[in-house]
C-alpha cells in the first residue's frame, strides 16, 4: 500500500513499512497534508441504532415535540417606525412547525414595539419589531419555543 504526502506542489510516495509519521501535535510544513485518524464515538463502540434515531428526531421532529432556544436582536434607529428583524433558523429541516411563541425575558423591548413572529417555515422564522423613536439604540431578546 502507498500513502502520499503533499509538500509544496509535489507528491512523495512512501510505503507503510518505510514511512515514519511525525507527531500530529508538531506544526511544521512537513506535517501538512497528513491524513489523521477519525475520532470514535465517545463510548468506543460503533454507532448504534439509538444514536441514529436521536439524530433523526432532531432533524425530523415528530408531531407534539417542541424546540426551544434564545434570540437577540439589536440595532440603532435612525428614524421612527424603522423595522428591526432577526431570522432564527430551526434545527429541524423537514418538519413543518405548527406555531412559535417568543418572550422578552432576557431583554425587554428597548425603543421598539413588542416583537412579533412571522414567516414560520420548516427552516426557521422571523422575529421583528418597529422602532418607537429615532436616534437611539433599539433591541429585544428572550426565549422561543417552536411547536411541531
Amino acid at each position: 500500500m502507498f500513502v502520499y504526502l503533499r509538500q509544496r506542489s509535489t507528491y512523495n510516495f512512501f510505503t507503510f513499512s518505510s514511512l515514519v509519521l511525525p507527531s500530529p501535535s508538531i506544526s511544521s510544513p512537513e506535517t501538512k497534508g497528513i491524513i489523521m485518524s477519525l475520532n470514535t464515538v465517545s463510548t468506543g463502540n460503533t454507532i448504534l441504532a439509538a444514536d441514529v434515531n436521536q439524530l433523526v428526531n432532531v432533524l425530523q421532529r415528530p408531531s407534539g415535540q417542541t424546540e426551544t432556544g434564545k434570540y437577540y436582536m439589536a440595532g440603532f434607529a435612525t428614524t421612527s417606525s424603522q423595522t428591526l428583524n432577526c431570522y432564527i433558523p430551526s434545527q429541524s429541516r423537514t418538519s413543518t412547525p405548527v406555531s412559535v411563541t417568543i418572550d422578552t425575558a432576557d431583554l425587554s423591548p428597548t425603543g421598539i414595539n413588542t416583537p412579533t413572529t412571522a414567516h414560520l417555515t420548516s427552516s426557521g422564522f422571523n422575529v421583528g419589531a418597529t422602532s418607537t423613536g429615532s436616534g437611539s439604540n433599539i433591541g429585544a431578546g428572550g426565549n422561543y419555543t417552536i411547536q411541531y
